[in-house]
């Protein structure tokens, strides 16, 4: 989706749910949970129902028809959220999954309310349209642990598994970011 300099970069849509305008006034984009207020949006007016296209593009321009932020996407993923008076309106946390390149990562609305049990990689982008319940990406069985969560006087082995045949479970003790190793 190419941007007003037809440059393809990485793009965010918010979307208004309900039936009234709604103001991105005092709103503000980041990709860094240290720093909330990374970009603030301009006053932009988004129609009911209506979307707004934000290019994570690392120009930081807040005025004209191609609004620019002051980051990029990360390849690998990461942390993102929009934000008003350090309140989440929307993380996606601990982060957005990595993507391979032209995969859209969205979220589908039910009853004006985001429903992240509903989100994932899209067959297909759609800017400036509904995000469909059309998924890239297989969706991965819930995990299971052969011993019940809860305080025990004995160290014990835990058997994590899922019902996802080629799912590979990585997980830390300290609350780091998990990686292969």
């Amino acid at each position: 989706y190419p941007d007003s300099d037809g440059e393809a970069s990485d793009w965010i849509q918010i979307h208004n749910p309900g039936n009234s305008p709604v103001s991105t006034d005092g709103l503000f984009l980041t990709d860094d949970f240290s720093n909330l207020t990374k970009w603030m949006l301009p006053d932009v007016s988004i129609a009911g129902g209506g979307y707004l296209i934000v290019f994570a593009s690392g120009k930081d321009r807040a005025k004209g028809d191609s609004l620019h932020t002051n980051f990029k996407l990360g390849a690998k993923g990461e942390f993102l959220g929009m934000y008003k008076g350090g309140e989440s309106i929307q993380t996606f946390a601990p982060s957005l999954p990595k993507l391979g390149q032209n995969e859209s990562y969205g979220v589908v609305f039910k009853g004006g309310r985001a429903d992240m049990n509903k989100s994932g990689a899209l067959l297909e982008p759609t800017p400036g349209q509904p995000n469909a319940e059309a998924w890239a990406l297989p969706q991965t069985a819930d995990t299971k642990f052969s011993q019940d969560r809860g305080f025990y006087d004995t160290p014990f082995k835990v058997a994590i598994t899922s019902a996802t045949g080629d799912a590979q479970i990585r997980y830390t003790t300290d609350g780091s970011q998990p990686n292969q190793e």
